[in-house]
């Protein structure tokens, strides 16, 4: 059976409590300090527990950059060669890309540092080696925090948000040859004629987080798309910048800039506060006018009147004929008609 390391943060034990029980029902038991560290048990032995995991699941928030134990068992995980095979984070907050939490726990190490050697100041040296063994440990995780940050951030993550809705199915495939408990009893064969009603309430914060969401994997499918075209064009360029809620996206060739764009969270028809459409306009090459008072489109969130799900849609675009029901259609739609076709006609007429 395959060993799979909890890593988390005592801050963040409900989180954590729920991602093992969801593994427990299913037959898969994961490592777990609460749980597997036995009474008097040696810490290193603990330790080597987690060096001998083949997946470290960790439970990533501002919290578990500022724990020590948290620091020490990313150590262990990323001291394996196929690390980025083993290691499955999970993030649970808002804001884990921000240079401010990088930069926040930075300053919390060098503090925790201050404070310990102030703790230890005027002490014989000799005598109280052991005692700095704690500074040369938080010197170690000063010294590659940022490089350990930067190194997650780089790496493909998901959230607990999205893998609650999908059953874990994100870090059940990357696991994959387990044997799950099947939990299925003799009454199933029973209700496999039987439509279930779907009964949630779907409130306007659902339909918020659905469009956050979705708003996140549009600026991705544009992000790799153009990062596919740039592989094989060394002359094309692009940029995608964030300004406060917005997004811009540009394109270039030969520094030349063909195509500039907005995209942002919001609610066009209503004008409020609310962010539950995904609306764009295209700017004018040098345009620094961030007015979102004009719209080339709009992608709202409806419920599907079979399902009783939350879907996006295309209601309103320039050509009117962009159509899909989930956002990597309808974004491949706004790259094939507004950036797709501008470099086709830069094409043509380069090569006149």
């Amino acid at each position: 059976m395959k060993k799979i390391f909890l890593s988390y943060c005592w801050a963040n034990e409900k989180e954590a409590s729920e991602i093992d029980l969801f593994f427990s029902n299913r037959n898969i038991n994961l490592i777990r300090d609460k749980k597997d560290l036995e009474y008097t048990e040696n810490i290193n032995e603990f330790m080597k527990k987690i060096s001998e995991s083949d997946f470290f699941i960790l439970v990533l928030s501002e919290q578990y950059f500022k724990s020590k134990n948290c620091m020490n068992e990313l150590f262990e995980a990323l001291k394996e060669k196929e690390f980025k095979e083993k290691v499955l984070p999970i993030v649970i907050e808002n804001g884990f890309y921000s240079n401010e939490i990088v930069i926040n726990t930075l300053k919390h190490w060098e503090n925790q540092e201050l404070l310990e050697k102030n703790k230890l100041e005027g002490l014989d040296p000799v005598l109280s080696s052991r005692l700095y063994e704690e500074v040369n440990k938080i010197l170690k995780i000063k010294i590659n925090i940022v490089e350990n940050m930067v190194l997650l951030q780089g790496m493909l993550l998901t959230t607990l948000e999205k893998e609650r809705r999908e059953g874990f199915k994100t870090i059940l495939n990357k696991i994959g040859n387990i044997e799950i408990h099947s939990e299925k009893s003799s009454y199933d064969n029973l209700f496999c004629n039987i439509k279930i009603p779907n009964l949630k309430e779907i409130t306007n914060n659902d339909k918020e987080q659905f469009m956050r969401e979705n708003f996140a994997k549009m600026i991705e499918v544009f992000d790799k798309t153009f990062f596919k075209i740039k592989e094989k064009n060394s002359n094309f360029d692009y940029y995608i910048e964030s300004k406060n809620d917005l997004k811009i996206i540009e394109i270039k060739v030969n520094n030349e800039s063909l195509k500039k764009m907005m995209f942002w969270l919001g609610g066009f028809v209503s004008f409020n506060d609310k962010q539950d459409e995904i609306l764009y306009r295209v700017l004018n090459k040098y345009d620094s006018n961030m007015n979102k008072n004009t719209v080339n489109g709009m992608i709202k969130c409806e419920v599907n009147s079979v399902t009783k799900e939350l879907e996006v849609k295309e209601s309103m675009d320039l050509f009117g004929n962009l159509n899909g029901s989930k956002i990597e259609d309808i974004s491949m739609g706004i790259i094939q008609q507004y950036f797709l076709n501008e470099l086709e006609m830069y094409s043509n007429r380069v090569r006149k």
